[in-house]
């Protein structure tokens, strides 16, 4: 019973986790989507060319973290288009 418990909490404490960064990480892209560093029409997320190889490395692994995070909890992050009004 303790270890089915423990198993929960730490399932639980993974979820929060997850959505957190994921929140991190949708948050850092739509300011570089705003900024026109990172390209998005609706259903791709590319990085523009003028970018120095650490911004996109950067910016690499947050699309990697937003779009793990999205398919996990579906529905929870949404970006939008450049100067979007939401």
């Amino acid at each position: 019973m303790e270890i089915f418990i423990a198993a929960l909490f730490f399932l639980f404490i993974g979820v929060i986790v997850i959505a957190i960064r994921g929140k991190i990480a949708e948050r850092r892209l739509q300011k570089c989507i705003d900024n026109g560093k990172v390209l998005y029409n609706g259903k791709s997320i590319e990085l523009s060319e003028s970018l120095s190889e650490y911004e996109k490395q950067r910016l690499e692994i947050e699309r990697l973290l937003y779009l793990k995070s999205s398919r996990l909890m579906t529905g929870v992050f949404k970006l939008y288009n450049k100067n979007s009004q939401y």
